[in-house]
């Protein structure tokens, strides 16, 4: 038996038209991650969900520039596909200035191409026309190769609140992580429930506020436009990407959008 070594590997754009394939390693790599019903089960897409979401992240997105080029990945010299980063356009605002940045993410490169990650992550560093790049998570390989280009973690972005709303679940999955011990998860969330009336009771409002789904897309911009910090770099809010992101054509619709208001008449909203 003659077994072929495959050992060069090759860089090449994401366009469109490469997007099928793309899904479908995407695909293929997710269905190796374990799955731990008891922290967070995982939700296993089809290829043809990740691919719409993929169009709709990439190329249906209102901060899109003529720019054809979706990001990269790393192909053997049999043309499969061993390691991608796609990465997209945000908009944002600095005082009266929109910024356009780049988002890196879905990066990921298979062991055996491993030493192209560096290569493939700068290829998506160097698309021009954009202000700074960035990526919104990293583990702790990414981390790595953001640093050796000189960038830094956002202060206090590692931060996290948690409301625990189900008490049992949030003590359960902490002692799961501990522990490494599905059992003592078990045995924490049948003795932690009956903690859940007593943060219920908590977190019960006490003030007189009304609120109602919302899908005034205008409305909702001109709040986030009017109370804006101006001394920090926001994200755009128009209202083509208010609808893009949480409109009928979004692959996560329906998405839960509240608008709340006072007695003295001061609004907001959340998603």
């Amino acid at each position: 038996m003659i077994q072929q070594c495959v050992t060069s590997f090759d860089l090449q754009p994401v366009l469109c038209s490469t997007l099928p394939d793309i899904a479908a390693f995407v695909h293929e790599w997710r269905s190796r991650e374990p799955e731990d019903p008891l922290v967070r089960p995982i939700v296993r897409e089809t290829v043809c969900s990740i691919e719409r979401r993929l169009r709709w992240l990439l190329r249906e997105t209102p901060a899109g520039t003529s720019n054809s080029v979706l990001g990269f990945c790393v192909r053997d010299s049999l043309g499969a596909i061993k390691g991608v980063n796609l990465c997209f356009p945000v908009s944002f605002w600095s005082a009266d200035k929109r910024i356009l940045g780049l988002c890196s993410g879905t990066f990921f490169v298979e062991p055996s191409a491993r030493s192209m990650g560096f290569y493939l992550f700068k290829k998506c560093l160097n698309l021009p026309g954009y202000s700074l790049q960035f990526a919104s998570t990293c583990n702790a390989r990414s981390s790595d190769l953001w640093r050796a280009i000189g960038a830094s973690p956002v202060p206090k972005s590692e931060t996290e609140y948690i409301i625990p709303t189900r008490a049992d679940n949030v003590i359960a999955a902490y002692v799961a992580y501990k522990t490494s011990s599905r059992t003592a998860g078990k045995l924490a969330c049948v003795g932690s429930r009956s903690v859940n009336p007593i943060v219920r009771a908590l977190m019960r409002s006490r003030s007189n506020i009304t609120v109602q789904p919302c899908q005034d897309w205008d409305k909702l911009s001109e709040l986030s436009r009017r109370h804006r910090s101006l001394k920090n770099v926001t994200n755009e809010r128009s209202p083509s990407f208010l609808q893009w992101r949480y409109g009928i054509g979004s692959p996560l619709y329906p998405c839960a959008v509240y608008l709340f208001r006072d007695e003295r008449g001061n609004e907001g909203w959340f998603s």
